[in-house]
C-alpha cells in the first residue's frame, strides 16, 4: 500500500467549518479573517502540527431582518394604501405614524401629489417634528366630495437620515342625483343572445352577456331653489359616473341618529349589495350614502357612521351608472322638472327562480297574463320563399317545419315581492336563452268526455286532427291546479269529434276540469325586457314570446 504525505484542508466561512471528514478530530484555531491553520496528519495516524495557512474568501451581503423588524427598525404608517372606493361624502380617516427605531426621529415635511380636495392634518405640523422612540401621531385624512373624480393621492413622510414611508390614497368621486321621481319611471333589463337559425327553423342559442345591463329612464319634479343647483350638476358631471338612487325599491326605516353604524330597515326584495352603496334620504339637501357592510333581512350594517339625523327616511339601494343621453332640464323659471337616462355600471345579479312547476324538466310559466286592451295579439310567422322567374308559375318554399306563434302577455305587478320573483324568473330565462313551457290559456281542447278521464279523450273538432297535429304538449287547467301532458296521436272518431291519445291518463273526473290549452315550447322575443314603475310599488311590463316548437 502507498504512504501519502501532506495536510488537509477545510473549507471554512465566518469560521464555521463546512465539509470535514468525520474521522477527523479538533481542528486548529481560526483567526479573526475566517482563515485557520490544520495539523499535518499521516497515513499512520500521527499529526504533526502545521503552521500551513490557506487562502482568505471574503464575502459581502445583508442582513435578511427577522420578525421584530415588522415592528422595529422602520417609521410604520397603518394604513399606508387607502382605496376610497366610490366617494359620495366627505369623508375622514385616521392614519397611524409609529417611529419604530429605538432612537428619535425627525419629521421634515409631507410632500404632497394629487391631492386636490384632500388634506392631512395633525396635532403637530411638519416641519420639525420630534417622534420620541418608539412614539406614534395620529393624523387625519379629509377627503372632499369637491374635487376631481378620480382620487390618486400620494403623501410622503420626509425623515432625517432613513427611507421616507409613503401614503397612497385612490378611489373615485361620484355625484348624488337626489331627486325624487314621478311615476311612470321607466326600467329595463337587457341580456345578450346569438340566435342561429337552421334552414328548418329550428334554433341554436348562444349567451352573449352573462348578466344583465340595467337601465332606468326618469322623471323628476325640481323646485324652485334646486333649479341652478342642477344646471350645474348637469353642465359639471354630464360625462362622468353618478350615485344614482334605485328610486323604486325605497322602504321607509325607522328614526336614525347621526353616528349610527346600524339601520333598521326591511330589506328583502331590494337589491342592496354587501360592499356596494346604499342611501337614507328625507330630502333633496338632507341625505347620505353610504357602503354596506352587511345585511340582513331586517338591518343594515355600514362601513361608517350615518352623517346626520334622519327621524324618518327612506332607505333604497344606490347603483353607479352613466348618463346613457344628454338629460334635460325643463323650466318655467319658476319651477321645473328634469328627464334622465341611466345605464347601471355594477350589473344586477338576480339568483335565477327554481320553478316548482316543470313539464318534461322544463319550467312552466302558469301566471295568467292580462289581455291588453281586452285582447291578446297572436301573429303566425313561418318563412315562406318565392321561386319567379317571371315566365312561368310562381312556386312557394316553406322550409320550416313548425309555424312559430308570437305573442305579447302583460302583467301587473303590485308588491315589490312580485317584481323581486318576475325578475329572477328573467334571471332563470338568461333573456332569449332559456326556453320555458307556456298555455295559451284558451279552451283549445274543448272536452267532450265525461265521468272519469284516462286516455284517450274525446274533444270538440276544430281542425285539431288535420291541421293541428304538431301541438303536441297539452296544459289541463283544473279545479286543484294544472296538470300537463303530451300528446301521442289525434285521430277523428264516427260522429267527427276528435280523439286525443295522451301520454298518459288524466286519472280525474269530467267536471274537475276547466279548460285544456295548447302549450308550445316558448322563449323570449327579445333580450331586453322594459317595465313602467307607478307608485306605490305597482309596475306594468309587456313580455314579447316566440313558439319555438308546439
Amino acid at each position: 500500500m502507498a504512504n501519502f504525505t501532506g495536510y488537509i484542508v477545510a473549507v471554512f466561512e465566518n469560521g464555521i467549518p463546512v465539509t470535514r471528514a468525520a474521522w477527523l478530530g479538533d481542528i486548529g484555531p481560526v483567526n479573526s479573517s475566517g482563515s485557520g491553520f490544520l495539523a499535518s496528519v499521516g497515513l499512520d495516524g500521527t499529526v504533526t502540527p502545521g503552521s500551513s495557512p490557506y487562502n482568505t474568501v471574503a464575502y459581502t451581503g445583508y442582513s435578511g431582518g427577522g420578525y421584530a423588524d415588522i415592528f422595529y427598525n422602520r417609521i410604520l404608517l397603518e394604513p399606508s394604501t387607502l382605496n376610497l372606493g366610490n366617494l359620495v361624502s366627505n369623508q375622514v380617516r385616521s392614519i397611524s405614524v409609529f417611529n419604530g427605531f429605538l432612537t428619535g426621529k425627525t419629521l421634515t415635511a409631507i410632500n404632497t401629489v394629487g391631492g386636490d380636495g384632500i388634506s392631512l392634518t395633525g396635532d403637530t405640523p411638519p416641519p420639525d417634528v420630534e417622534f420620541a422612540a418608539l412614539q406614534e401621531r395620529t393624523y387625519n385624512l379629509e377627503i372632499l366630495v369637491d374635487g376631481p373624480p378620480s382620487v390618486s393621492a400620494s403623501f410622503t413622510f420626509v425623515f432625517t437620515g432613513i427611507d421616507d414611508p409613503v401614503l397612497s390614497v385612490t378611489g373615485s368621486r361620484i355625484v348624488v342625483l337626489p331627486y325624487y321621481i314621478q311615476e311612470f319611471a321607466g326600467e329595463s333589463l337587457a341580456w345578450l343572445t346569438n340566435i342561429m337559425t337552421a334552414r328548418d327553423g329550428t334554433e341554436q342559442r348562444v349567451q352573449g352577456r352573462k348578466l344583465p345591463r340595467q337601465n332606468f329612464t326618469t322623471t323628476a319634479t325640481i323646485s324652485p331653489n334646486e333649479l341652478n343647483r342642477v344646471d350645474n350638476l348637469f353642465y359639471g358631471w354630464r360625462d362622468k359616473l353618478w350615485a344614482l338612487p334605485v328610486w323604486t325599491e325605497g322602504r321607509l326605516a325607522s328614526p336614525v341618529l347621526d353616528g349610527d353604524m346600524v339601520i333598521t330597515v326591511n330589506t328583502l326584495y331590494g337589491d342592496f349589495r354587501v360592499g356596494e352603496l346604499a342611501m337614507i334620504w328625507s330630502g333633496p339637501r338632507n341625505f347620505d350614502a353610504f357602503e354596506i357592510l352587511a345585511k340582513s333581512d331586517n338591518d343594515l350594517t355600514l362601513g361608517r357612521g350615518v352623517t346626520g339625523n334622519f327621524p324618518s327616511g327612506i332607505v333604497l339601494p344606490v347603483r353607479i351608472a352613466r348618463l346613457v343621453s344628454d338629460p334635460r332640464r325643463n323650466t318655467n323659471g319658476f319651477s321645473g322638472e328634469i328627464n334622465t337616462s341611466f345605464t347601471v355600471k355594477d350589473n344586477p345579479t338576480y339568483v335565477p327562480e327554481v320553478s316548482a312547476t316543470t313539464h318534461n324538466g322544463v319550467d312552466v310559466y302558469v301566471q295568467q297574463p292580462l289581455r291588453t286592451g281586452g285582447f291578446v295579439s297572436d301573429t303566425y310567422n313561418k318563412l315562406t320563399e318565392t321561386v319567379d322567374y317571371k315566365t312561368g308559375v310562381v312556386e312557394l318554399v316553406d322550409p320550416w317545419t313548425y309555424t312559430k306563434i308570437n305573442r305579447q302577455f302583460s302583467l301587473v305587478l303590485d308588491s315589490l315581492q312580485q317584481v323581486w320573483e318576475f325578475k329572477s324568473w328573467l334571471a332563470a330565462r338568461k333573456g332569449r336563452l332559456v326556453p320555458f313551457y307556456m298555455p295559451t290559456f284558451e279552451d283549445n281542447l274543448p272536452l267532450l268526455s265525461t265521468g272519469f278521464l284516462t286516455s284517450p279523450i274525446v274533444v270538440s273538432n276544430h281542425e285539431q286532427a288535420a291541421l293541428g297535429s304538431d301541438r303536441t304538449t297539452i296544459a289541463v287547467n283544473t279545479k286543484t291546479g294544472w296538470l300537463f301532458r303530451d300528446v301521442i296521436g289525434y285521430s277523428v272518431d264516427g260522429n267527427g269529434d276528435v280523439v286525443v291519445s295522451l301520454s298518459s291518463g288524466l286519472l280525474l273526473d269530467a267536471d274537475e276540469v276547466n279548460f285544456i290549452s295548447f302549450m308550445g315550447l316558448k322563449r323570449l322575443t327579445s333580450d331586453t325586457i322594459s317595465m313602467t314603475w307607478r307608485q306605490n310599488f305597482l309596475a306594468q311590463v309587456v313580455v314579447p314570446i316566440t313558439e319555438i316548437t308546439p
